[in-house]
């Protein structure tokens, strides 16, 4: 029963420590994504003061930055998560 309960414990701080992990890229998702609303901003500010050149360039790299970030947010979203399920 010790070596049980052990081993349980031993699972749960793990999984702990996983769902840290979690809520770390969840903020750090949230953080991208205000940047991204943010740069946006800008955008309708170069559109509004007639910069359409400059409004096509940067909303491409805004597009281009948030597709990678948040890809790269859900790979390790999902690879921790598959991790918590692999332990059960």
């Amino acid at each position: 029963i010790k070596a049980c309960d052990h081993a349980l414990r031993s699972v749960m701080c793990e999984i702990d420590d996983v769902a840290v992990n979690v809520i770390y890229v969840h903020e750090t998702y949230e953080a991208k994504y205000r940047l991204f609303e943010e740069t946006m901003d800008r955008i309708e500010h170069y559109v509004n003061e007639g910069g359409l050149k400059n409004y096509m360039k940067e909303s491409m790299e805004v597009m281009k930055t948030y597709m990678k970030e948040s890809a790269e947010v859900m790979n390790t979203y999902v690879k921790e998560s598959t991790e918590v399920m692999n332990t059960y």
